[in-house]
């Protein structure tokens, strides 16, 4: 059963052509810009825009405020047991991705 364990992983070889790939691909950018963080001169100039960003940005910040509720609710079920991360995945950040 060791053996056929051992087989089924990856050779070292196959091991450092993928990691760099996964690094990469997981990372942020530094200079990465967020949804609703940034805004253009023009579209400060138009009423309708303007409003439609703050809309856009109020929403960001509600869905923000729900993912960081349930991240401390501890009766959720993935709120429990050993090595505790908490969702990032889709939450709305403003900076730092880890935020």
């Amino acid at each position: 059963p060791v053996r056929v364990l051992l087989d089924t992983f990856p050779s070292q070889y196959q091991t450092t052509l993928i990691l760099p790939a996964l690094n990469l691909l997981s990372s942020h950018s530094p200079s990465e810009e967020y949804m609703g963080t940034h805004t253009e001169a023009a579209w400060m100039a138009n009423r309708e825009v303007r409003a439609a960003f703050g809309r856009f940005n109020e929403r960001m910040m509600r869905i923000a405020e729900t993912i960081d509720r349930r991240n401390r609710d501890p009766e959720r079920r993935n709120r429990w047991g050993p090595g505790v991360v908490p969702y990032v995945l889709l939450k709305p950040c403003y900076g730092d991705p880890k935020d």
